[in-house]
């Protein structure tokens, strides 16, 4: 009696046929997850962010502390961000347009820190915006904040006008 060997053309096709779908459950999940390992890396930077600024402001008994109507506004270029972790889209955090503003809310009598956190990604010579639009520091958390993707215009401060006065 002789033996063949190898795998005849419907193993082959079956083998390939299970294979895809395996790949079709695979795929999407994977994908999911490393959204949502990038969504995680921008929060916790921008936890980083309101700590550093929380540090810096504290830190310095010169500076005059924020009173009702009144903020601090510390841009990532202020901080010392060398803790921040790389970008999770691999560009760079914007330094200027990134920030904590830093309030005091007289009823609760406590300070207020507020966050907004975006990085320049070049893809196809075009630079994408991508990250945390501004946003309580006590909303970030996985479920409550959403990465704002391309087309995202930054908030932008108005640093003019009145000076805060002393209460």
């Amino acid at each position: 009696m002789k033996s063949e060997k190898g795998f005849t053309l419907v193993e082959l096709l079956a083998t390939i046929s299970i294979l895809g779908i395996i790949m079709l459950i695979a795929v999407p999940n994977i994908l999911g997850t490393v959204e949502r390992n990038k969504k995680t890396t921008y929060i916790e930077d921008a936890k980083k962010m309101v700590s550093l600024a929380e540090y810096k402001m504290r830190g310095n008994s010169k500076l005059k502390k924020p009173t009702t109507g009144c903020g601090i506004v510390y841009k990532l270029s202020d901080l010392d961000n060398g803790d921040l972790s790389d970008p999770p889209e691999g560009g760079e955090y914007d330094e200027t347009e990134s920030f904590v503003v830093i309030t005091y809310d007289r009823t609760n009598k406590k300070y207020v820190y507020q966050v907004q956190l975006y990085e320049n990604v070049v893809k196809s010579s075009k630079t994408i915006t991508r990250g945390i639009a501004f946003s309580n520091s006590n909303d970030l958390t996985n479920d409550s904040v959403d990465i704002v993707n391309k087309g995202f215009k930054p908030y932008s401060l108005n640093l003019g006008g009145t000076p805060c006065t002393e209460e």
